[in-house]
This record gives C-alpha cells, structure tokens and sequence, in this order.
C-alpha cells in the first residue's frame, strides 16, 4: 500500500496550512487553582472537549496539561453518591450538599490524569500531525509565537482532510464502517502479533459494545463508561432499538444540582441536565469514509454508532478510527 497521492500531499503541507484554512481561534484555557465547577462552567459555556491547564509564572503562562470532558466524570463522587444514597444515609440533595469536590482547585486532579498536553510547531506536517492524533493526544496545542497558541484536535484535521478528499487515494477512501470500528484494538494486536496480512483480523473479537437500558440511572450509565474507559454508551429501549447515547459530552455544565438529578433514570436525567434528549447518530457497517466523514462533520460529533437494519446497535465508530484509518504507517506496517 503506497497511497502516493496521499503521502505527497501529507508530506508537504503543514499544520500551518491547516490553521490557515480553518481559521485562528481564540484559545480557551484555564489557570490550575480555578475550582473544579470552573472548570465544568467553561466546557458549558464556551462548548469545549479539551481545556489546557497553566500555572502562572513570573507572570507567563506554563502549560502543565490539559483536561478532557471524560476527565471530569468523577468517579469519586459517583461512587460516594451511589454508597450513601443505597445505604439511606440521608436524601440524594443532603448527600450532594455535603460534598466538596466542585470546590477543589482543579490541579488537585490534574495530577492523578496524567494526560501529557504536546506541544509543537506549525511547520510540522501533516503526515506527523496524523501520527500524533493516533498515537498521543486527540488534541495538540500549537506554539504560533512566544505569546500566541492554537489547538489542534481530530476534527480539525479529518476537516482539513475531507477539504482535499482528491488528495486521498482511493484505496483509504474505499475503506468501510467495519474496516474502521475498531481500527486501534487491530493495530495494537497487531503490534503484539507482529507483521501479520490483514485477513488475520477477520475473526477477531473486539470488546463488547457497550449499551443500556433507558430504565436504568444516570449513575449507572456513568459508572459503565468509566469501567468500560469508552466515551459512549447506546441507550436502548425494550426492542434494542437505539433511542438516545449517553456520552462523556453529557458531563458537560455538570453542577450540584444537575448530581441531584443522577440517580433518576438516564432519559430524565438528560432532559433535565441538558434540556433536551440527545438523538443517536448512526451508520451501518457498510459506510464509506467518505459518508462517515461528511455525516460526523454535520453533526459536529466525534462519533457514530453502528446499527443493523432493525435499528439495533452493535458498535461504534470514532473520530480516532478515522485518523487512525488515514495513517498510512500503520496501513504499511500492516501489510
């Protein structure tokens, strides 16, 4: 697999290139000692999936990490919450008055992430930019200047790439649905395995897809997206049939209030912390790169979940597993 139309446009345009397409935005970021409501506050408000976080020194800004809508699921207070409210240890509103958690300076977390914040040029190159959102973070933080930063993140770049779809060679584009689901799992048992043809993953069993049942809580829902580490969990109805998804994106404007709310049923629970019920985004397997690109730029969402003809759903497709299905080192070594 040479993709010789890909790798030339990849090789010589540049994150620069990209940022110049796209836009310059305004970076929305946060200094370590605000609270941990802030935080939650500025993900609401400015409708953020990454907030970088910095400490001040002598003035100047020192980026020290940044924080991820999945970050901010606590599972702490989940768990807390979830204790006393089954041993009836008071009502879920005294329960939640007496935690401190959403006062906290937000470096008290920040630490136990982990989530190294890389940033880099905007001469680096595509190609590099591609190997960076598949291998590291989903988002980059851009040095413009001494005083100027940009972010980067996946949907910036499959935007810039779906913009030169002609630079895409065929072979990438022809790829499916199926193909991509799951593309990282393959890669890392490939790496394990060695060089192996693809047909060797034909067979393979990928984890379990993860859904619930709209008659389950909130807390549950959260509690299967922390022990299951994904970021979205298909809310179904008695028939299996997909009606709504509870994602990381849900934590967004989470407040004491909104926690009072989270032992009541998953629907409820989102009509009333978001206003609304968010309706599912879906593909079948058979989607071609193109269609789940033009369908995730529509809906401005960072995922599509599969379902059969019955409108069940059996899995999911993500923004990594489109950039993770565009890096062509991976493909190469996996021939």
């Amino acid at each position: 697999m040479a993709f010789p139309i890909f790798k030339e446009f990849i090789t010589t345009h540049t994150i620069k290139d990209l940022i110049s397409e796209r836009g310059e935005g305004s970076i929305v970021d946060g200094e370590e000692n605000i609270s941990i409501q802030e935080v939650y506050n500025k993900f609401l408000e400015y409708n953020l999936r990454c907030l970088p976080i910095y400490r001040l020194e002598n003035g100047n800004k020192t980026y020290t990490g940044y924080i991820t809508l999945f970050d901010l699921i606590p599972a702490d207070v989940l768990k807390v919450v979830e204790e006393k409210y089954q041993n009836g240890e008071g009502d879920i509103e005294k329960i939640v008055d007496n935690i401190e958690y959403f006062k906290q300076p937000i470096k008290t977390i920040l630490k136990n992430i982990n989530l190294e914040l890389k940033i880099i040029s905007q001469e680096v190159t595509i190609r590099e930019l591609i190997q960076i959102l598949s291998k590291f973070n989903h988002y980059c933080l851009i040095k413009i200047d001494d005083n100027k930063y940009e972010i980067v993140n996946q949907y910036d770049l499959v935007a810039y790439l779906f913009n030169h779809i002609e630079k895409i060679d065929d072979e990438l584009l022809d790829q499916t649905a199926k193909d991509c689901s799951g593309i990282v799992i393959k890669k890392r048992i490939a790496k394990v395995e060695g060089r192996v043809p693809l047909e060797y993953f034909k067979d393979i069993e990928l984890p379990k897809f993860v859904k619930m049942s709209y008659k389950q809580t909130a807390l549950e829902g959260f509690k299967l997206l922390l022990e299951n580490k994904v970021e979205c969990v298909a809310i179904t109805d008695d028939d299996n049939t997909i009606i709504s998804v509870l994602t990381s994106g849900n934590i967004r404007g989470l407040n004491p209030e909104a926690l009072k709310e989270i032992v009541k049923p998953i629907l409820p629970f989102l009509k009333a912390a978001l206003d609304d019920i968010p309706e599912p985004r879906t593909c079948n397997s058979s989607y071609t790169i193109i269609q789940l690109i033009k369908k995730l730029m529509h809906y401005q969402t960072r995922r599509l979940v599969m379902v059969n003809s019955e409108n069940e759903p059996f899995g999911i497709v993500s923004m990594t597993d489109i950039v993770n299905s565009l890096n062509i080192e991976e493909m190469t070594k996996l021939e």
